[in-house]
């Protein structure tokens, strides 16, 4: 293809304004639909495409592991308290401006503008009065976060976070170009208006398709092996599944288990089973009795029987959990998953002491303990079958559930306001810390649901965020999590698993807790 012609296709800065020519080398990437639109100021632009589009200062490898991205070098003083990263000279927006440390600010003052509300802003509150500018109490000019030229960036913390660089591969901490949303002001926002400083530059934005080219600016576009990405992404497994069969794609990621029944034996033997940086847990509301009795709590625990539950399927590894934090995860050496002593009993045995902790509380099959379970319908189908089987197991030690579906948004909003017995919760780990999960149960956080309560708990992790060897600050987030869990503030019941499918002729993934795989890495065999 002549250059001049993918200059022009580049140079565009709207969507559709012209028919496209396809490239040479394309790969056609597939998923299923997740909640991850509230990241990001372009409103709904496919996420895949969008972390081709974009790069912050950090990015990750085909294993996951952050590297540097437009930020060429960071120096780190010798508190923790300050990083000062170093741009590269040689990165520009896909219009032809230069990619400057102003583009990094007025993303971070983006996303911490309390007019925003950007639900996952708190990841970022390490950095100096991001929590209280994002909870409207300071004003933006205050922020951490300052420009020394135009490729120096300075950002300050509150307190030492080991885990900071990990952060910065998040989605949220994206730049966005400064001067052209000084002139068009929210308008320079819309999907159709936005630059790529990314590996790929997106040039269509239909409905649930998207397509991306190859950058021609891109600093690194000599590790770029494809030519051309499409994206396709679906509410659920059955379509997914539909176009896989058409042979429409190359890759399906982050495939949920429906069961078998949706899936063919050719296309269950595809499948990659991988473990996730993620679990799934029952909610408890700590405010109601009888469920401020941990007695009741840790019963209906001991009652799950986790090996057989099949909550995920498709040749899965072991995936009961007992606690929150899986292997696999950063800044944990030394640091096995939490376990009961209970959890190795024979689960008869198990069944016996529950039943009989809660007939010394009065409740028994004549006069069960009744509670609401709540989970959410999803594209994925199998939070309703896996409620059912612990409906089933709590009725063995006395307790009746009724069991309420409903939509995503409802569901997590009854959570979020109290309006529950028990619900289910997952949580995929934002970055590879401990934190990302641990930090949910503190007091006052957003997701803690049940209103846990714990000083102790809450000095552990206030003192693991300002512990810098990774060892010390390793056995204080273990015994943050320990207590968590003797006081059954939660229930785990099993770690997550990433499920995808890859066709042969695709090179370069690498599996890895994350799942993450940018198109950077991939490329097609001849």
């Amino acid at each position: 293809m002549p250059n001049n012609v993918r200059t022009a296709i580049l140079a565009l800065a709207a969507f559709g304004v012209c028919a496209h020519p396809s490239l040479g080398a394309t790969l056609r990437i597939g998923h299923v639909k997740y909640a991850y639109y509230a990241y990001s100021a372009f409103g709904e632009v496919d996420p895949l495409a969008l972390s081709d589009c974009l790069e912050g200062l950090v990015t990750e490898d085909a294993r996951g592991n952050a590297i540097a991205g437009q930020a060429e070098s960071w120096d780190v003083s010798p508190d923790g308290l300050v990083y000062t990263f170093k741009l590269r000279r040689d990165t520009v927006w896909s219009d032809g401006t230069p990619v400057v440390a102003a583009d990094f600010l007025a993303g971070f003052r983006w996303l911490f503008d309390p007019a925003n509300a950007v639900e996952y802003a708190y990841i970022h509150f390490p950095i100096r009065n991001a929590s209280a500018i994002a909870g409207g109490t300071m004003p933006l000019d205050d922020l951490g976060v300052r420009v020394k030229d135009d490729h120096t960036l300075e950002i300050e913390l509150e307190r030492p976070t080991p885990y900071f660089l990990e952060t910065l591969t998040h989605a949220t901490t994206y730049p966005l170009p400064s001067k052209r949303l000084a002139a068009l002001g929210k308008d320079a926002l819309e999907p159709e208006s936005i630059l790529c400083n990314g590996p790929f530059v997106i040039v269509e934005q239909d409905g649930h398709r998207a397509r991306a080219v190859k950058s021609e600016t891109y600093y690194a576009r000599h590790t770029v092996a494809l030519d051309e990405v499409t994206y396709q992404h679906t509410d659920h497994t059955a379509k997914l599944v539909e176009h896989w069969n058409k042979g429409e794609l190359d890759v399906a990621f982050n495939l949920p288990m429906a069961g078998t029944n949706l899936i063919d034996g050719e296309i269950l033997a595809q499948i990659e089973a991988v473990p996730a940086l993620g679990v799934s847990f029952y909610a408890l509301n700590l405010t109601k009795p009888p469920f401020d009795n941990v007695v009741v709590r840790r019963a209906l625990s001991m009652a799950i029987d986790r090996r057989v539950m099949g909550a995920q399927g498709l040749n899965s590894p072991t995936i009961e959990a007992y606690g929150l934090i899986p292997n696999g995860i950063s800044n944990y050496e030394g640091q096995a998953p939490y376990r009961p002593e209970w959890a190795d009993w024979p689960y008869e045995e198990r069944l016996a002491r529950a039943r009989s902790d809660m007939a010394e509380l009065g409740y028994s099959s004549a006069k069960p303990l009744l509670l609401e379970l709540r989970y959410a319908e999803s594209g994925s189908g199998t939070h309703q079958p896996i409620a059912r089987q612990v409906a089933a197991m709590w009725a063995q030690i006395g307790v009746r559930v009724e069991l309420h579906g409903s939509e995503s948004d409802e569901h997590f909003a009854a959570l979020r306001v109290g309006d529950f017995d028990v619900g289910r919760f997952s949580w995929i780990f934002d970055y590879s810390d401990p934190q990302s999960v641990l930090a949910l149960l503190t007091e006052g956080a957003d997701y803690n649901s049940g209103q846990y309560t714990s000083s102790r708990y809450n000095q552990l992790l206030a003192g693991a965020s300002g512990e810098l060897n990774l060892r010390k600050r390793a056995d204080m987030l273990r015994s943050a999590e320990k207590l968590l869990l003797d006081d059954v503030a939660v229930i785990p019941v099993s770690w997550l698993i990433n499920h995808n499918l890859v066709s042969e002729r695709v090179t370069g993934i690498e599996n890895n807790a994350e799942n993450i795989h940018l198109t950077r890495w991939l490329s097609l065999a001849p």
